[in-house]
Parts: C-alpha cells; structure tokens; sequence
C-alpha cells in the first residue's frame, strides 16, 4: 500500500493516553451495562443452629 492510499485512511492523531483513556471509557460502559441486565437472586439467609 502506497503512502497517499492510506495516509487518506487517517481521521486524526492522538496521544496514547487519549486512545486508553478511550478504550477504558467504553469498557466502564459496556460493563455498566453488562452489570444492569443482571437480575439479582433472591437469597436466603443462612441460618446455622
């Protein structure tokens, strides 16, 4: 691949601590989410005689 091809490819440039800072945001989303279908079990409490 030619330079001109892809250097067309790029949107823009950002630091490292963007892209991670990116990617952890929308890991925090995802197990928000993730977390929010969860439907807790009714428990019982242990009674030890």
């Amino acid at each position: 691949v030619y330079l001109g091809q892809s250097i067309g490819l790029i949107e823009s440039i950002e630091t490292v601590s963007d892209i991670v800072n990116s990617i952890v945001e929308g890991a925090e989303k995802c197990l928000t989410n993730a977390f929010s279908t969860i439907k807790k079990a009714p428990v019982e409490p242990l009674i030890i005689e």
